[in-house]
Order: structure tokens, then C-alpha cells, then sequence
């Protein structure tokens, strides 16, 4: 922008200087040449008093051409011509600086736009993934299978088990249902009904492979199942008919504990988990533990 200035003042001023030497009287200053010379250099057969500044910057060109060529200033030519080309080589070397700063610019300008776009792209493609994310986990939620334990029945006698040393062999039905929209495959079935003076439900074992969930091996949406599970010997019963009431727990608490590992159809590691706690005011089975013990997965 400097240059270009510069380039408009010096072109102002030859103009300026140009006219002022036509409008000017002639002897108010000093003239450049003699007119005579002036005369010559343009070929202009009128006679001025003083050349115009046209008429004497092509004089003084002249001159200084028939100088140049001269023998006697070879020196002199050599030493113009060292201190134009140190001037121009300076002004190039300025202007390879401008032309690197500008290219460095550039780069710079081009470079905090790739990487604008490309965070822009990689938050496109997170905000995409992440609505795939969203949509497969909703279709998953809403297709897969669900089991539910629940609804477990008062203790009763086990009319196939044999009593041991005269005690008997109760037991607690409990139902198993699914309610999603695709079958399950059960893959694991643990189930206790125990008796233990920790005061939590002890980890049930796997059921025997006759149990019915082992059988079937799939549960159709919307089937639903009832399931005994046998009470551990040493617990003291009251048998009424078929129903037996907890005689005496000797500071124990006895829990019906169920887990049931599964999948679907294109889902896997579902587990479902109840648990309950004998009441012996109501003598039922009441559920306990809260999500602790009572899940869907």
C-alpha cells in the first residue's frame, strides 16, 4: 500500500512540475539548461526562453546516456551499475521477505481452516454416531426380551420330597414371565431358599438341569411360569395341611433368592434378580433388598 502511495505523489509532482514549467514566466527560475539545448532535444523550432520540464528531463537524459557511453567513466558506469543492482537486489530481497510473510500468512490462514473444518466434521460425525448410538439402544430396549420373577406363594409342603430324619421338605412356588417382544433363551437359572444368621441372602446355586426353564430352554413373549424351590433341611417347620409355618429360625433369616441369566434373539447378557425375605408375623414372603437384589437387565 506504501509503494502504491509513493508511486501517485511522484507521479502527481512530474505532472505538477511539468505544467508549472509551461504556466511560469520566463526568467522566474532557474532553468535546468539553456534553451538553445532545449531546443534542440525536442526539435522544436520555436524558441523559448527556458525549456519546459518535459523538454529538460529529456535533455538531461540524453546527457547522462552520452556519459554513460563515454570511455573515460567506465569506472563510474561500473560503480552505477554495482549500486543499482545493491539497490535493486535489496528491493528484491524486501519484497522475497513480503512474499514469504504473505505465504506464511496464508499458510497459517489455511492451516486454522483445515483444522476448524475438521473439528467441525469430527463433532458432525460424534453428533451422528451418537444419534446411531441412541436409535440401535432404543430399537434394543424395545425388541429384546424382558423376564420377571415375581408373585412368590406362603411355604408348603413338598409332597414329592422324602422327609429326612422326620422333618419335612418344604417349599415356595414362585412365577417366571416374559413380557418383551422376543423370545428368551435362558442360559443360567440360580435359586435358593435358605436359611443364614448374616443377615443377608447368601449367593443361590444353579437349580438341577430338570427344572422346567432348563427344559423349555425359550420363553415365548407373554408366557409365564410357576417354579417350586425346595427349602434346605435343618429349618424347623409347622406342617397344617399343605402349608408349613416356620417353627423356630433360632436368630436366623430365611430368603428366597432367584437370578436368571439370558438373551434374545440379537441381544445377549441380560440377567433378571429377586429376592425375599420371611416374614414371620405375616407368615409370607415379603420382597427385600431393593435394586440391590431386584433388577432387570
Amino acid at each position: 500500500m506504501g509503494k502504491q502511495v509513493l508511486f501517485l505523489w511522484l507521479l502527481c509532482f512530474l505532472l505538477f512540475a511539468e505544467a508549472l514549467s509551461w504556466w511560469t514566466a520566463p526568467g522566474l527560475g532557474p532553468c535546468l539548461v539553456e534553451a538553445e539545448h532545449s531546443q534542440q532535444a525536442t526539435n522544436d523550432d520555436e524558441k523559448h526562453d527556458c525549456p519546459t520540464f518535459f523538454a529538460g528531463s529529456l535533455l538531461l537524459g540524453q546527457r547522462g546516456f552520452e556519459w554513460i557511453k563515454s570511455s573515460d567513466n567506465d569506472k563510474a558506469v561500473v560503480a552505477g551499475f554495482t549500486i543499482v543492482l545493491a539497490i535493486s537486489t535489496i528491493g528484491l530481497w524486501l519484497a522475497t521477505i513480503d512474499l514469504y510473510r504473505a505465504g506464511e500468512r496464508q499458510i497459517e490462514f489455511l492451516r486454522e481452516s483445515s483444522e476448524a473444518q475438521s473439528r467441525d466434521m469430527q463433532a458432525s460425525i460424534a453428533a451422528a454416531q451418537k444419534s446411531a448410538d441412541t436409535a440401535e439402544k432404543a430399537f434394543t430396549n424395545l425388541e429384546r426380551p424382558y423376564i420377571f420373577i415375581y408373585s412368590p406363594s406362603k411355604l408348603q409342603l413338598d409332597p414329592e420330597a422324602i422327609p429326612f430324619d422326620d422333618e419335612p421338605t418344604v417349599l415356595a412356588n414362585y412365577q417366571v414371565a416374559n413380557y418383551g417382544k422376543t423370545p428368551a433363551i435362558i442360559e443360567n437359572v440360580r435359586a435358593g431358599l435358605e436359611a443364614n444368621d448374616t443377615g443377608f441372602p447368601e449367593p443361590p446355586i444353579r437349580v438341577d438341569e430338570d427344572q422346567e426353564l432348563f427344559r423349555v430352554a425359550i420363553i415365548p413373549p407373554g408366557y409365564s411360569y410357576s417354579l417350586p424351590q425346595n427349602a434346605a433341611y435343618g429349618i424347623d417347620f409347622h406342617v397344617q395341611g399343605a402349608l408349613a409355618h416356620v417353627q423356630d429360625l433360632k436368630g436366623k433369616e430365611l430368603f428366597l433368592y432367584v437370578i436368571i441369566n439370558y438373551r434374545g434373539a440379537f441381544t445377549a447378557g441380560h440377567e433378571t434378580s429377586a429376592c425375599w425375605r420371611y416374614d414371620e408375623e405375616t407368615d409370607s414372603l415379603i420382597q427385600y433388598g431393593h435394586d440391590d437384589y431386584n433388577y432387570v437387565k
